[in-house]
């Protein structure tokens, strides 16, 4: 899939994708130019799951992101603009359900939804060193289940929410240089 390396945007919207390029990050089948990559679901309530990329038995839209692992679909993309999982009209909870690396070095990574909330059970990392954005937005709420050893990574952390952030007893992890 491609925009011919100009800035329209690609937008996936699918209740279960497929995006195994059968190769490393470098042989991505979708080159968004610097243009947008939006990846969500079909249904706006339906939960996605980022990292290990479980389907829940077919009720969760799962995105791996395992570099140099098999599968890695997240890292099949290459843009200068925006990756945008979820969308603002989505409702279903997102879940780092496992160690999610975002290898893309040139985009913004951004986790949209609205009202479901994100919840954070593994790493979320992204370049610390001149990397990608990690945009969390959510007028629901973002919370840690992960405990310490789940942390969000990179270079910049924005956070746009008004649900909550974190617990007393479970803050919120985070390693980054600007917040």
């Amino acid at each position: 899939i491609t925009n011919n390396g100009t800035s329209a945007p690609i937008s996936l919207l699918a209740d279960d994708m497929d995006l195994q390029t059968g190769g490393a990050a470098g042989n991505s089948k979708i080159v968004g130019g610097a243009g947008a990559v939006q990846l969500s679901s079909t249904t706006l309530n339906r939960p996605i799951n980022l990292g290990l990329g479980s389907n829940a038995g077919g009720t969760a839209l799962g995105l791996s992101s395992n570099p140099g692992g098999a599968p890695d679909e997240v890292n099949t993309i290459t843009t200068t603009g925006q990756v945008t999982i979820g969308s603002a009209t989505h409702n279903g909870t997102i879940t780092i359900d496992g160690d999610a690396i975002i290898a893309n070095s040139t985009a913004q990574t951004l986790l949209v939804q609205n009202n479901g909330g994100i919840v954070v059970n593994a790493n979320l990392t992204a370049n610390p060193v001149g990397g990608p954005v990690i945009n969390l937005d959510t007028p629901g709420t973002i919370i840690d289940t992960g405990g310490t050893s789940a942390i969000i990574t990179a270079n910049k952390l924005k956070i746009i929410q008004s649900g909550g952030i974190g617990t007393t007893l479970q803050p919120l992890q985070t390693n980054v240089n600007l917040l």
